[in-house]
C-alpha cells in the first residue's frame, strides 16, 4: 500500500460488514451475516467473501461481478476465502505484538484522511458507503495499519535491508534462470512413512539419470506430479523470487555453484520432494543497494507480513464453512 487512501481500501476487504440481506445457493439460502469461516474465533461472514469477489472483479476491470462463469466464481469465492483467513490471522498476530496507538494518534490519521477525501470532492459518508463500513470500521482498520506500520519500521532496520537485498540481488538485478524438475507430492499431514517413500522416490530417479539409466525428461515423464512432466519437466526462466515458487525451490535453483546440466535435489518445498536441473542462466543488470532500497523495503514488508501469517497459522484454529463460501448469490 503506497498511501493511506489505499491502506483503508484494502482495509475496507477485511473488516466486518454489517450486511443484513439474504443471498440463495443451489441447495438452501444463506443469510449474508452466516459464517463463511472462523478463525481463532473471529467470524469471517459470507457478506466478506462476497465483497471480496466484488473487489477482485473491479481491479481486474470487471465490476459487474454476474458475468462470471460458475467455475469462475466459484474459483474466487475460494480465493476469497483464502484472502480473508490470512487477513485475520495477520491482524491477531500484530495484536498481540504491538501496543495499540493511542486515540489520539487515530483521530490524527482520520483527520487527514478526511482532508484528503475533501481534495477529491468525496465525504467520509461516502467513503464508508463505497466500502459498506461504518466510521468505528474504518478507525479500526486505522489502529490495526498503524500498529503494523510500528512494527514494519522497528524491522526495517538498514542492517535488515541490507542482508535482504543481498539474499534476493539475484532478483533486483534481474537475474533469471532456466529450469527443469521432477516433482513428488508430499501431503501437509503426510505421515514419516509416506514422506520417506517419496523422498526414496526421488532419490531412485536422481541415481537412475546421474549413472546413465534414464534421462531427466524420462524419469520426469514417468515419476513427475507437476504439469511439467509432458515436457519433459521443463519450467523456462524464472526469477529470483515471487511466483508459485518457494524459497526453497528458488534458492537451491539459483545456488552460483551450479553449471547448466547440473543437478540439485532432493529439494523439500511446500509441495514435496524435487530435483531441479538448471539449463541456462540469464545474467541480469548490475546494480546498488541505494539504487533499489525502496523497493527492498516494500519487499521486506511483505516478507515480514507472510512470515508473521505462517507463524501464528501454525497455532490458529481454522474453521470454514465450504457450503457458505460456495453459495451463489
Amino acid at each position: 500500500m503506497t498511501t493511506l487512501r489505499n491502506a483503508l481500501r484494502a482495509a475496507a476487504i477485511i473488516v466486518a460488514l454489517g450486511a443484513s440481506a439474504a443471498i440463495a445457493s443451489a441447495q438452501a439460502r444463506i443469510e449474508l451475516t452466516s459464517p463463511a469461516a472462523i478463525v481463532n474465533g473471529e467470524v469471517i461472514t459470507k457478506a466478506q467473501i462476497e465483497a471480496v469477489v466484488r473487489h477482485f472483479s473491479v481491479t481486474e476491470g470487471q465490476p459487474n461481478s454476474t458475468t462470471l462463469t460458475p467455475n469462475q466464481a466459484l474459483s474466487r469465492r475460494h480465493m476469497a476465502v483464502a484472502v480473508l483467513v490470512d487477513d485475520a490471522i495477520w491482524r491477531q498476530a500484530i495484536a498481540k505484538q504491538v501496543a495499540a496507538p493511542s486515540q489520539a494518534e487515530v483521530t490524527k490519521k482520520m483527520v487527514a484522511f478526511e482532508d484528503d477525501l475533501k481534495k477529491q470532492s468525496r465525504t467520509m459518508q461516502q467513503f464508508c458507503e463505497e466500502t459498506a463500513q461504518t466510521l468505528a470500521q474504518v478507525q479500526t482498520s486505522m489502529g490495526f495499519f498503524l500498529q503494523w506500520n510500528a512494527l514494519v519500521e522497528a524491522q526495517s532496520t538498514d542492517e535488515a535491508l541490507r542482508a535482504h537485498y543481498e539474499q534476493y540481488k539475484d532478483f533486483y538485478e534481474d537475474t533469471k534462470v532456466d529450469v527443469s524438475h521432477i516433482a513428488v507430492r508430499v501431503a501437509p499431514d503426510a505421515n514419516d512413512s509416506d514422506r520417506r517413500a517419496a523422498q526414496n522416490k526421488i532419490m531412485n530417479a536422481r541415481n537412475d539419470i546421474l549413472n546413465g539409466t534414464t534421462t531427466f525428461e524420462k524419469a520426469a515423464e514417468s515419476i513427475s506430479q507437476c504439469d511439467t512432466k509432458t515436457k519433459g519437466g521443463r519450467i523456462g526462466f524464472i526469477p529470483r523470487r515471487w511466483g508459485w515458487f518457494d524459497e526453497a525451490f528458488t534458492r537451491a535453483a539459483f545456488d552460483p555453484s551450479l553449471k547448466p546440466g547440473d543437478i540439485t535435489g532432493p529439494v523439500l518445498t511446500q509441495f514435496g520432494y524435487e530435483l531441479i536441473r538448471l539449463n541456462n542462466r540469464q545474467p541480469g543488470n548490475p546494480t546498488t543497494f541505494e539504487s533499489v532500497r525502496e523497493q527492498v523495503k516494500n519487499d521486506f514488508r511483505e516478507d515480514l507480513r507472510q512470515r508473521i501469517i505462517a507463524d501464528y497459522r501454525k497455532h490458529s484454529q481454522v474453521d470454514i464453512y465450504r457450503n457458505v463460501v460456495e453459495a451463489v448469490p
